[in-house]
């Protein structure tokens, strides 16, 4: 998000289903908007997935590197 707005991002918009308030807060520091689902008892976002399967190191850094520059 910070990378965004230095680039020169007049608004940055994040779109989530499911998220902690704590992480509700950070995100507001640096997003324009918001809009997602915060249930007061937040344990873990595999919670609310019916299939939420790990997605390892080398498949993340897979994906990032197969859509170049941001």
């Amino acid at each position: 998000m910070a990378y965004s707005k230095r680039e020169g991002a007049l608004n940055v918009v994040v779109a989530v289903p499911v998220a902690s308030p704590e992480s509700v807060r950070t995100i507001k520091k640096d997003a324009d908007v918001s809009v997602l689902e915060t249930p007061i008892f937040f344990s873990a976002v595999g919670e609310w997935y019916e299939d939420f399967p790990q997605v390892s190191d080398e498949e993340v850094i897979s994906a990032l590197a197969s859509k170049g520059p941001l």
